[in-house]
């Protein structure tokens, strides 16, 4: 009888045993299923936030420009796409830089109101025209980012237009494209710049005769061009790294940006660089992390970003920068000091400027009203990692808890 009772007990006890066993094995599942589903969730919202603003940028607008004509605006930003814009702000096509890990497009130009150029970190030039997907020129002798592309206007209405590019490595390029089967005739390569620091700026003149060069070493030189010569004229030191430049259009006034100030300079006919007026100074935290300079089609007025701030000022030929006549800053559209505007461009009625901020595109005009072009999204993936990260610290204590309690019920 004793013996009956034991053995029924222990029975009832392996049975009690498998049955939490059971019931901890479904629980178990059931939690990891939810929470692969709470990660599918949260993977579908991120996606349907980003559907939403799937015409925008989906990373920072680095550089725009609108074509001459002034009824389009060409983008290039990080998410390795250059973009052509109505000028209401309607998306006409997208198009994609190389593909690989560093494919943001740095830089655009246009050559005419129908093909343009985009440069990328990814050590090519591209050649576009609007209504064909892949592109009809393309330059690959870079060995590293390129950062500045200007062409040659003088050649804007031939097939085969002439650029100069540079950025990352120790060359920078003459060459013209060639149509049609996207190879390129090299006329010179230049240099005179230090070989270890990046180009960051390259200018031609409107009359295709002089163009300037300015990078990281803190100079910016001075080149005549001469059929398919290109002869150095002249140089200066500014002593700080130069993060752009602008020439206007009779290519004898230069507007140079540091990391402290606006330098303005007249460029005699032998090409020497005369500064003229006084250095504009910024008021950065500490150095400027990024500018961009923009002459107007008059030659009247210059526009600058600056990490935070739009700035237009008057300007005079013999005198350099004038008088304040606007400033926007960033800030007061909601953003927050780490998000910066990296690129400027007059509309060529020289009424309005367009200016990316994050992943966004705005234009003002000159009374300071500002009206969002286009809007993007930056990407999230830190928040992404924070919320998964959480969520499977979340997880293991509740299958620790989980354990704690069955082996309480098992005692």
């Amino acid at each position: 009888m004793v013996s009956n009772i034991w053995t029924d007990s222990v029975t009832k006890n392996i049975k009690c045993s498998i049955f939490i066993d059971h019931m901890e094995s479904k629980f178990l599942i059931r939690l990891f299923m939810a929470f692969s589903l709470s990660l599918i969730l949260l993977s579908m919202n991120s996606f349907s936030i980003n559907a939403q603003v799937s015409t925008g940028h989906m990373n920072y607008v680095n550089t725009l420009e609108w074509s001459p004509n002034g009824e389009l605006l060409l983008s290039g930003a990080t998410d390795q796409s250059a973009k052509i814009w109505k000028a209401d702000g309607d998306l006409v096509e997208t198009k994609k830089s190389s593909q690989g890990p560093n494919g943001s497009v740095l830089d655009v130009e246009w050559i005419d109101n129908e093909r343009f150029l985009t440069a990328d970190a990814n050590q090519l030039v591209f050649g576009w025209e609007i209504n064909n997907m892949d592109p009809i020129y393309e330059f690959n002798r870079h060995n590293g980012f390129v950062k500045a592309i200007s062409f040659d206007p003088s050649s804007s209405n031939v097939s085969e237009p002439r650029i100069v590019s540079g950025g990352d490595g120790s060359n920078v390029f003459d060459y013209n494209l060639l149509a049609g089967d996207k190879l390129f005739d090299i006329n010179n390569v230049i240099r005179d710049h230090d070989q270890v620091k990046r180009v960051t700026t390259i200018n031609f003149s409107e009359d295709g005769n002089r163009i300037i060069i300015g990078g990281e070493d803190g100079y910016f030189r001075i080149y005549e061009v001469s059929g398919t010569n290109i002869n150095l004229l002249g140089s200066k030191n500014i002593e700080e790294k130069i993060l752009s430049s602008d020439i206007d259009f009779n290519g004898d006034r230069v507007i140079i940006s540091g990391e402290t100030g606006i330098y303005s300079f007249q460029i005699t006919e032998f090409g020497v660089p005369i500064e003229i007026g006084s250095k504009l100074e910024l008021n950065c935290m500490s150095t400027c992390l990024n500018t961009d300079i923009k002459f107007d089609q008059n030659n009247s007025k210059v526009a600058f970003a600056i990490d935070n701030s739009i700035l237009i000022y008057d300007w005079d030929e013999n005198l350099g920068i004038g008088e304040r006549l606007l400033e926007v800053q960033t800030t007061s559209l909601g953003f927050e000091d780490s998000i910066k505007t990296y690129s400027i461009d007059w509309h060529p009625d020289g009424n309005k400027i367009a200016f990316g901020l994050g992943a966004n595109i705005y234009v003002t005009d000159l009374l300071g009203q500002n009206t969002l072009f286009s809007q993007g999204e930056l990407p999230q993936e830190s928040n992404s990692i924070f919320y998964i990260g959480s969520g499977i610290v979340i997880l293991i204590v509740m299958i620790i808890i989980t354990r704690m309690v069955i082996q309480t019920f098992r005692k």
